[in-house]
C-alpha cells in the first residue's frame, strides 16, 4: 500500500511542510521543549515521558494572546498571592518556571492575568505548565464579564481532574518529572478579558477560600490563551503576544506509483485515532492543511482507495481470484 510513516522522526522522502517563519515549540527526542522560528521546518513530537516519537505536528495558525514572559506577563490583580519568578525548571529545561505561593490568610488566592486585549466571543483556550511546590492543586478560570464561562481544577499529584465547573473542558496531559500542562476551553458568550490563575489544597475543588501558610505553592510556566477549544503547542510569547503561522503538508505520491486523481487517503494520528480524507493528487502531489483533520500529530499517511476506472491486481501462486467493486465504480482484482 502507498504510503509514508513518520514515526521515524524524519521527513521520508516526497513529504514536504510549508510554514511561514515565526515562533514555535515541540518537543524533542530528549523529552524538552524545543523553540524555533526558521520556515519550512518539520516538526516531529516525542512523547516527553517515554521519549517515543509520536509523529509530525501539523497546526493551524495560532496566536498566544499572553505574554509568557516572568518579567512582563501582566499579573493585573493579586488575589491572597504572591509571585516569585524564575525558581522552578520549566518543560525546555531551564530554570524559568515562575511560583505561585499562598499568602499566610484563610481566604481566596491567586493571581488575575489580562490577555493584551479582550477576546471576542466565541471558542477559547487557556493553558499552562504545572507543577507541585508544596500545594498539590491548580485551577484555571476565565471570566466573560458575567460569569466563569469555564473553569477546572487539576490534581497535580494523580495528573487527573480534579473538578470542573462552568460550561466547557479540561484536560491534563503529563510532562514527566511531576510536571503537567493543564488547559479549560470553552465557548463563551461574550467578550472575555480576565483569566486566573490558582494553587490550592488537596481538598480544593473550584474558586474557594483555603489556609495559606505563606510558603507552599505550585511552578508555572508557558502560560498561553489561544482561540480554538483545543490546546496546540505552546507559542513563545516573551514581550508581547505572537503568533504561530499555520503549516500545510505536501506529499509526492508519483514515485510510488500513484496517478493522478481523486482518492480516499487515510490519516493515522498519535492517539491511534484516524481519519479517511478524500484528497485529489495532481502532479503526483496532495497537499492538506490541518483544518481538514481531527488531530494534529500525524503517525502515517496511507493510500485507501484508487481512483475510478483504475485497477489493482495482487495476487500469489493459488489459481483463485475475486473482484471487489465499490459504489465509486472503483474496482481491486486479488488473486488467491
Amino acid at each position: 500500500m502507498a504510503g509514508f510513516s513518520f514515526a521515524a522522526g524524519i521527513l521520508p522522502s516526497g513529504a514536504t511542510v510549508t510554514r511561514a517563519a515565526g515562533p514555535y515549540s515541540f518537543t524533542g527526542s530528549n523529552g524538552l521543549t524545543q523553540f524555533g522560528s526558521a520556515a519550512n521546518v518539520a516538526r516531529f513530537d516525542f512523547d516527553p515521558v517515554t521519549l517515543a516519537c509520536r509523529g509530525l505536528l501539523l497546526e493551524p495558525p495560532r496566536t498566544n494572546y499572553i505574554v509568557s514572559d516572568a518579567a512582563t506577563i501582566p499579573l493585573a490583580q493579586n488575589i491572597g498571592s504572591t509571585w516569585v519568578a524564575n525558581t522552578g525548571v520549566a518543560p525546555d529545561g531551564t530554570t524559568t518556571a515562575d511560583r505561585l505561593v499562598n499568602t499566610n490568610a484563610n481566604t481566596s488566592h491567586g493571581f488575575v492575568l489580562n490577555a493584551s486585549s479582550s477576546r471576542p466571543a466565541g471558542p477559547l483556550t487557556l493553558s499552562a505548565f504545572a507543577q507541585v511546590s508544596g500545594l498539590p492543586r491548580f485551577g484555571l478560570r476565565a471570566y466573560d464579564g458575567a460569569k466563569y464561562f469555564h473553569r477546572g481544577t487539576f490534581d497535580l499529584t494523580t495528573g487527573t481532574v480534579g473538578a470542573l465547573g462552568g460550561v466547557g473542558t479540561a484536560a491534563i496531559v503529563s510532562y514527566g518529572s511531576g510536571r503537567y500542562r493543564c488547559s479549560t476551553s470553552g465557548t463563551s458568550a461574550a467578550a472575555v478579558q480576565t483569566y486566573i490563575m490558582e494553587a490550592g489544597t488537596s481538598a480544593w475543588t473550584v474558586q474557594q477560600t483555603s489556609q495559606g501558610d505563606g510558603v507552599s505553592g505550585v511552578y508555572v510556566s508557558g502560560v498561553q490563551l489561544e482561540d480554538g477549544l483545543v490546546a496546540t503547542s505552546f507559542i513563545p510569547a516573551p514581550t508581547a503576544p505572537a503568533t504561530r503561522p499555520g503549516e500545510t503538508l505536501s506529499l509526492n505520491w508519483a514515485p510510488q506509483g500513484v496517478t493522478d486523481g481523486l482518492y480516499s487517503v487515510l490519516y493515522t494520528f498519535a492517539d491511534g485515532t484516524m481519519q479517511p480524507v478524500q484528497q485529489q493528487v495532481t502532479g503526483g502531489v496532495s497537499t492538506i492543511s490541518p483544518a481538514s483533520l481531527n488531530s494534529y500529530t500525524i503517525r502515517s499517511v496511507s493510500i485507501l482507495q484508487t481512483p475510478a476506472s483504475r485497477t489493482i491486481s495482487l495476487g500469489d501462486k493459488a489459481p483463485r481470484s475475486a473482484t471487489l467493486v465499490d459504489t465509486g465504480s472503483r474496482s481491486a482484482t486479488i488473486l488467491t
